[in-house]
């Protein structure tokens, strides 16, 4: 009997193997841009249901996202503004093009947390951090593959927490926009929804690009807390990304009128590539600037050499 539950284990197919297999049958039912990413740190198929136009996503045995979700779940039934922002940001990140982890921009469970920590570390703040141990005992206490998940999973005790906040969704809106086009230290800090706090990339090791990991925007998952969000980011990608947080936060700021100014402007692809390519040309050419600067100080440093040498 061992070595028969055994073989069925080994017979198992692999996270990888049904995403392709699910990606098959969505399309023999017709939906629309069926894209199988089996190479993700979470093996996805994502697709149209071409009725609604609703974009879906589906991974397999994932039983972590199922406690991240159930968290966030709690984190909305304390203050109304949560959910209101979070579906004007990914609005927003999908018209300007920048929703997509597989794109090397951010997903929208990304976008969830940044809105979370804004929401945490407002002052007053508008909501609590429900993972915070010493401030309040945990009633969900589990390990799901291999992670702690510990949190307040009773939410009823914190009604009316963010009361005393009396900005408004849109004021928040700008808020958000503001501390990631102009505020947030790319270089050196990591927002962390588990802590309602920062970190540094140096406590998190988070300095140097690793295993393809970036580490250019740096969003700690509240669970997998070695999982860096913003990790697919590349360099061309950040220019992008942060130029649409400065420009979003300057429409809300300066324009009465900001959906007329456009805020919510749909990027073609063609004006996406073009974008891009223009935020890639820019790096290319520091990366030249650099690199004629080193061997210039290179070229320096030898001759100073020489010049010892023959005194």
């Amino acid at each position: 009997n061992n070595n028969n539950n055994n073989n069925n284990v080994d017979n198992r197919p692999t996270q990888q193997q049904v995403v392709k297999q699910m990606a098959r049958l969505l399309r023999r039912n017709r939906m629309s841009k069926v894209i199988p990413i089996p190479k993700a740190r979470v093996p996805i198929v994502k697709f149209i249901e071409p009725e609604t136009g609703i974009e879906c996503d589906i991974c397999v045995n994932n039983l972590l996202a199922v406690e991240n979700t159930s968290l966030l779940r709690k984190y909305s039934e304390i203050d109304p503004r949560l959910k209101e922002l979070v579906i004007l940001i990914k609005h927003w990140s999908k018209c300007r093009g920048v929703n997509g982890a597989f794109k090397g921009t951010l997903s929208s469970y990304a976008y969830v947390i940044m809105v979370i920590h804004l929401l945490q570390t407002i002052q007053p703040a508008i909501l609590p951090c429900l993972q915070d141990d010493h401030q309040y005992i945990p009633t969900v206490d589990k390990e799901v593959d291999g992670w702690e998940c510990r949190y307040v999973g009773e939410t009823e005790r914190f009604e009316g927490f963010g009361a005393s906040n009396k900005l408004t969704t849109a004021e928040l809106l700008y808020q958000f926009f503001y501390y990631w086009g102009y505020r947030h230290n790319y270089k050196s800090s990591v927002i962390s929804m588990r802590l309602g706090d920062w970190l540094t990339k140096g406590e998190k090791g988070w300095m140097t690009r690793t295993k393809g990991d970036n580490h250019l925007i740096c969003i700690e998952d509240p669970f997998q807390i070695s999982n860096d969000l913003g990790r697919v980011v590349g360099r061309k990608t950040i220019f992008y990304l942060r130029d649409e947080f400065k420009r979003s936060a300057d429409i809300l700021a300066n324009s009465r009128d900001p959906i007329r100014s456009g805020l919510f402007a749909v990027l073609s692809e063609e004006e996406k590539e073009k974008k891009m390519k223009e935020f890639a040309d820019e790096v290319e050419e520091k990366r030249r600037r650099r690199k004629s600067v080193e061997k210039d100080h290179k070229d320096k440093k030898q001759q100073q050499g020489q010049r010892t040498l023959k005194s």
